[in-house]
């Protein structure tokens, strides 16, 4: 629960743009990492609910290599 409540605060402050791209790329990333793990999946389920449309807006922005993971991840 407590990871949830910071995933949309982590979510809420990307659209504020007070948390860089390049932030919640990492914690996709980190999310990611244990693809059987309900929680995390509802997590970026949840933080790509918030922030997704945001976050592909940015993602010509973010360096090549940031950019490849992050359309994987897309």
């Amino acid at each position: 629960m407590k990871t949830l409540a910071s995933i949309v605060l982590i979510g809420e402050m990307f659209k504020l743009k007070i948390v860089q791209p390049t932030y919640v790329h990492k914690c996709i990333t980190n999310l990611l990492k244990d693809k059987l793990d309900e929680d995390n999946l509802e997590n970026v389920c949840r933080l790509l609910e918030i922030a997704g449309k945001d976050l592909q807006a940015t993602v010509k922005k973010v360096s090549s290599t940031d950019s490849a993971l992050a359309m994987k991840l897309l």
